[in-house]
């Protein structure tokens, strides 16, 4: 009779499969939101928002969080670590904003890119935290004057081109409204006028046509008065 084989109930087992994964996926997050960049972020004032695992995000993404705060020498001092999968995208000449959210949600600090061809975030880099937005937007004009004086030329240029425009625009309005008055003047002054040239003009010299020619004549300059009353204000208060 066939013996069945001894089996010891302390003998090894074969792991599972999904044990591996999950150890698998663990490593490959601690090697990509670990050992990234450590910076310091400081700001004149206590920030009783950010404390230990406030995040730090970059255009809506999570970048690295916060993992000590310090308060000396009137300083309030943030340590924070970049996460490695993000250190490529976070560059050295960054703003850091704090953000407060109106719906409850957890305070984070905002990175803000000050020039995107700055290198990429060093590890023990110390910033000085901002404290509003315009801050942020004064630092990242320093830091980039020929891309500043660039815009400042084209809005300058845009607002003359609009006041050329602007200024041609009324000409051609004042010109189209006598023109207009000078033609209605002539359709409904001519049959009032041409009785009273038929006395003194020969036919010869076809009175109807000189009527339509007085009734423009006419009411063109009376729209040409019109205009000058209209922007005479406006004359006498650039002077």
């Amino acid at each position: 009779m066939p013996t069945q084989p001894h089996t010891y109930p302390n003998s090894s087992r074969p792991v599972p499969a999904s044990r591996f994964v999950a150890l698998l996926f663990v490593a490959l997050a601690f090697a990509l939101t670990g050992c990234g960049p450590k910076i310091k972020i400081t700001w004149s004032d206590p920030k009783p928002d950010i404390h230990d695992g406030t995040l730090l995000r970059l255009k809506g993404v999570e970048v690295g969080k916060v993992t000590e705060v310090t308060t000396a020498n009137g300083t309030f001092t943030a340590e924070a670590r970049i996460y490695r999968k993000a250190e490529e995208h976070v560059r050295a000449d960054s703003a850091f904003l704090l953000k407060k959210s109106a719906d409850n949600t957890p305070a984070f600090v905002e990175v803000v890119t000050l020039r995107d061809d700055s290198g990429p975030i060093a590890d023990g880099a110390i910033y000085k935290g901002s404290e509003h937005r315009m801050d942020v937007l004064y630092r990242s004009m320093a830091r980039d004057w020929p891309r500043v004086l660039a815009i400042i030329a084209v809005v300058k240029g845009a607002l003359l081109l609009v006041l050329l425009c602007f200024r041609q625009f009324r000409q051609l309005a004042a010109m189209l409204f006598c023109m207009g008055a000078g033609v209605a003047g002539a359709y409904y002054a001519s049959p009032y006028a041409q009785p009273h040239l038929q006395r003194w003009v020969p036919v010869d010299f076809r009175p109807d046509l000189l009527a339509y020619v007085a009734g423009f004549i006419a009411a063109y300059i009376v729209a040409l008065m019109i205009v000058a009353l209209i922007r005479a204000p406006f004359a006498a208060s650039r002077e």
